[in-house]
């Protein structure tokens, strides 16, 4: 997905207004685990207080839980519920 300012292009081609700036991080390391269970080393491309973007190899839901764990932290951050999946 490409970035350009604030906005964001989605696979589809069709494009959408972010409500708040995503930061780029290009962070390796971090941890991400759904309710399932499932957790694996991710890499984290952008981040805000509304969303996040990683690479996960596995398919996600809307309204799955996921959490997120960065490099030093020693707890599971909550991130809430996948809204939308472009």
């Amino acid at each position: 997905m490409a970035l350009e300012g604030n906005d964001a292009d989605t696979p589809a081609g069709a494009s959408h207004q972010r409500l708040e700036e995503r930061k780029r991080v290009d962070l390796e390391g971090p941890t991400l685990r759904v309710a399932s269970g499932l957790t694996e080393a991710v890499k984290l491309h952008d981040v805000s207080s509304r969303g996040f973007r990683v690479d996960w190899p596995h398919k996600l839901a809307s309204g799955d839980q996921v959490w997120l764990k960065l490099p030093g932290m020693d707890a599971w951050e909550f991130l809430g519920r996948i809204k939308e999946i472009p």
